[in-house]
């Protein structure tokens, strides 16, 4: 099992357990992401995004073309005006012994860890963009409202779907 936390900042050498929210019980945590999963965190930090699986597509089917998604693990859909920003963003993806990591939550792909972690390796990876289509995962571009309908549509029709930075939607300008 492989465990990476994504960050812009190329410069960490350790990562020290941080406060968790509510959810989490305010625990301190150092966080990764399985590779599974790693997918959802190509993007910058603060990028609204929804993540699904390319199963059960039929309620989105208003806003995905088939021949956009066939042969995708996943799709991702993001705001159209982020477009420049994930393509100009580095980001570096920093590899864990899984050792000390334990699971908390499977759908989502997150490990956590109460110790102290160095990371075993680091990629910069600097076109995020072709990672992902290499990776099978489809992105698709969305106007913020659309995107609100598309939320509300994921919440409804799937059981298992990632929603991140979604606060963040609010601080757009298109």
């Amino acid at each position: 099992m492989k465990l990476f936390h994504l960050s812009e900042n190329g410069t960490i050498n350790q990562f020290i357990p941080k406060e968790s929210k509510k959810m989490w019980g305010y625990r301190k945590y150092v966080w990764a992401i399985s590779e599974e999963k790693v997918h959802n965190y190509l993007f910058p930090r603060a990028c609204p995004r929804i993540c699904i699986s390319n199963k059960n597509l039929e309620a989105l089917a208003n806003w995905i073309t088939i021949e956009k998604v066939q042969n995708k693990k996943a799709i991702i859909f993001v705001p159209t005006a982020w477009k420049t920003k994930i393509q100009n963003c580095v980001l570096y993806q920093y590899e864990f012994d899984p050792t000390n990591f334990t699971l908390i939550d499977d759908i989502a792909g997150y490990y956590v860890s109460q110790q102290i972690e160095r990371p075993i390796h680091k990629r910069k990876l600097t076109n995020c963009l072709y990672t992902l289509n290499e990776m099978k995962v489809a992105v698709i571009f969305k106007d913020l409202e659309t995107l609100k309908v598309i939320y509300k549509k994921v919440i409804k029709a799937y059981q298992a779907f990632s929603i991140i930075k979604w606060d963040n939607l609010a601080s757009i300008e298109e």
